[in-house]
């Protein structure tokens, strides 16, 4: 019952405020039709709203721009909560012990990051995601070394 609620409030600030915003979003969609089409990924003309990042970035978001603009900002709006979402739970997987039960801590972190984590969602920002991945790969690497992937990783360096 509070998913659905969760996700019934979330689709009404989409529709109804967010989805006319995701400054960021537009950036990486509009560097990723151009990418698609070979086209300068770097123009004047684009002002504040300039794409300001690697042109691997604009190429890894090409599938996104295969969408129009609205519906990319409804799919990136809803993998981005899934991201939000996946960070909080990777982030209890950090805590060396919990003395503390796990809805307990995630609604404080909810409560107290709620604003970031609304302005993240409004800008259409990819911050939720380079966190995740970022997560992931330290929960990996923190995994013992009696795994086939810790011995992969140990071959490496």
């Amino acid at each position: 019952m509070l998913i659905a609620g969760a996700a019934l409030v979330l689709t009404l600030l989409f529709v109804d405020r967010i989805s006319r915003k995701m400054p960021d979003l537009a950036v990486y969609w509009t560097a990723a039709v151009r990418a698609r089409g070979a086209e300068p990924l770097y123009r004047i003309e684009d002002g504040h709203y300039q794409f300001k990042y690697l042109p691997a970035f604009a190429v890894l978001a090409i599938p996104l721009s295969s969408a129009t603009l609205e519906s990319a900002k409804a799919i990136w709006f809803v993998a981005s909560v899934a991201l939000l979402a996946a960070l909080i739970v990777l982030s209890l997987r950090f805590l060396p012990e919990r003395r503390k039960p796990a809805w307990l801590l995630v609604g404080v972190t909810l409560l107290v990051m709620l604003k970031f984590y609304g302005h993240e969602l409004v800008l259409g920002q990819m911050n939720a995601l380079f966190a995740v991945i970022v997560a992931s790969a330290i929960l990996v690497d923190l995994q013992p070394a009696n795994t086939a992937l810790a011995s992969s990783r140990e071959a490496i360096r």
